[in-house]
């Protein structure tokens, strides 16, 4: 395969705005789907961005927790509400294993 080809990547699970891809034999990635702006043409999009790497599925969906991927930033104005965002995070995650 030559650097220009993209090779398909298998999509493991998406939750949401985040999902884990398949990178290599011994990694797994997590992309999480963003508002861009190119800064050439200035134009907003959405785009699929790579957050990070990791070495099982288990250890990338823990980080999609951990760096709380999920959260609703705009949600949150104190404490319960931010409790709240855990809790949902979690479930989805949950969620998504289950079905």
């Amino acid at each position: 395969m030559t650097t220009k080809e993209k090779k398909e990547s298998q999509v493991f699970i998406q939750v949401d705005n985040c999902r884990v891809v398949g990178y290599d034999e011994r990694n797994v990635l997590v992309e999480r789907n963003e508002l861009t702006k190119d800064p050439r043409t200035k134009e907003e999009k959405h785009r699929w961005r790579v957050k990070g790497y990791y070495a099982s599925i288990r250890q990338a969906l823990y980080g999609i927790l951990n760096k709380e991927w999920l959260i609703d930033e705009n949600a949150v104005s104190d404490l319960n509400s931010y409790l709240k965002q855990v809790q949902d995070s979690n479930q989805k995650i949950l969620d998504a294993l289950e079905g």
